[in-house]
């Protein structure tokens, strides 16, 4: 779909969940099912993400650009009007049971407690976890206070009845559960994951917030809440009540309506005329320390055409991709642009090659054109890696020998 252009139409496209590889987080590792639209995030009229803090990693590690925004997904469930009085003892999770949620860590917590206000977990859901958490939660010797109901389709009527809830995940695009607590006056406890807890949760305000990962600090976090005098709880769920209303349907809506808005009444503009324009040429490549130095020379551009340069590294059949931003130089007779980046940076993936390309922004248009390899016939080693030029006369980069 990022292909697709009409006069008529805009391209827009939600990413739901993280962008990094789930088993490798490194730099320029993501995952496959992002891969297509984050290395072609330009060519759409809006791209959308549920935070504010995965567009900031987006903008921060160069693969977005000026037509990110962040607009979560909406809660559809009624809000309440007043925090109701439950038994502080009563925990909820509502979750598949599976690796990621990690509900091993909220059990630990559970069990870790030392309040003198005994803790209780409702979980419900199901999933392949079941018999391993059953086993895990006999071997902490805590069956009578951690109950395993599967799945209810009711389950969400639960948070109203009861006084705090667990989110241990590994990742997650927004996780409405923890909207769906604080809209019940359900306090949540939660690690500060990416993404969703700290776009949604103050610290000690409406909710906590924990290192991730961390049980220790979990249960730590659930015995300051269970001990609370009763009117800072109250205060603490009508926070809550009050940060649910964010997420609501119609607040939501109203955003989608403003970014709508904007892209239906940005100027149309041709990329493929764009890119005619633009000749990226490798003038230099070279290596000051365990740094990677590129310049390159863009012709066919005038001054102060260019809003911005990104050299991108795209991998050949592989989830390698990376971008990093180009200073201008020079500006002569034509525009020399300079970037450098740490060699260990280099994601290469299973292909074993990067493409390199230059993005830039010409006016309103962001286009992307193949590197020209330029009078580098001859591989340019880089550590165990080396420059060359394809048989096209384009540059890439690919594991030396």
């Amino acid at each position: 779909m990022h292909s697709f252009t009409s006069p008529r139409g805009s391209l827009i496209q939600v990413i739901h969940s993280h962008h990094h590889d789930k088993k490798n987080n490194a730099l320029g590792k993501l995952a496959a099912g992002k891969l297509p639209i984050l290395k072609n995030a330009d060519r759409y009229d809006l791209v959308a993400v549920l935070t504010e803090r995965q567009r900031r990693h987006l903008l921060d590690e160069n693969i977005a650009s000026e037509n990110i925004v962040a607009i979560p997904n909406p809660f559809h469930g009624v809000i309440g009007t007043a925090a109701e009085t439950r038994r502080r003892e009563r925990g909820i999770i509502v979750s598949r049971l599976s690796g990621i949620k990690r509900l091993d860590h909220a059990i630990l917590a559970l069990a870790s407690s030392t309040s003198p206000i005994v803790p209780t977990l409702d979980i419900y859901g199901d999933g392949k976890q079941r018999k391993p958490l059953e086993r895990y939660i006999a071997d902490l010797d805590v069956e009578e206070r951690v109950r395993l109901h599967g799945h209810d389709p009711d389950a969400r009527s639960h948070f109203a009845r009861s006084s705090f809830s667990l989110l241990t995940s590994r990742t997650e695009g927004q996780s409405l559960m923890l909207v769906e607590s604080m809209a019940n006056g359900c306090i949540p406890i939660a690690y500060d994951i990416d993404y969703g807890p700290s776009d949604i949760i103050t610290d000690g305000v409406d909710g906590f917030l924990v290192p991730a990962g961390r049980p220790d600090d979990l249960a730590r976090a659930l015995d300051t809440f269970l001990d609370m005098d009763e009117e800072g709880v109250a205060a603490m769920r009508g926070a809550a009540l009050e940060t649910s209303k964010r997420f609501s349907a119609d607040t939501i809506a109203a955003k989608w309506a403003d970014a709508l808005h904007r892209v239906v009444s940005a100027s149309s503009v041709e990329r493929t005329e764009a890119s005619a324009m633009v000749s990226a040429l490798l003038v230099e490549v070279s290596t000051v320390d365990d740094r990677l130095i590129f310049s390159v020379r863009v012709d066919g551009l005038g001054p102060g055409a260019m809003a911005w340069a990104k050299l991108a590294l795209v991998g050949r059949r592989s989830s390698g991709y990376m971008r990093l931003p180009m200073q201008v130089s020079s500006q002569e007779h034509s525009v020399l642009l300079r970037g450098e980046l740490a060699i260990d940076r280099l994601v290469l993936g299973s292909s074993g090659v990067l493409d390199l390309f230059l993005d830039v922004r010409i006016d309103d248009a962001r286009t992307r054109t193949r590197l020209e390899a330029g009078n580098h016939p001859e591989p340019v080693p880089v550590g165990d890696l080396e420059v060359y030029a394809t048989k096209h006369g384009n540059a890439s980069i690919r594991r030396a020998g």
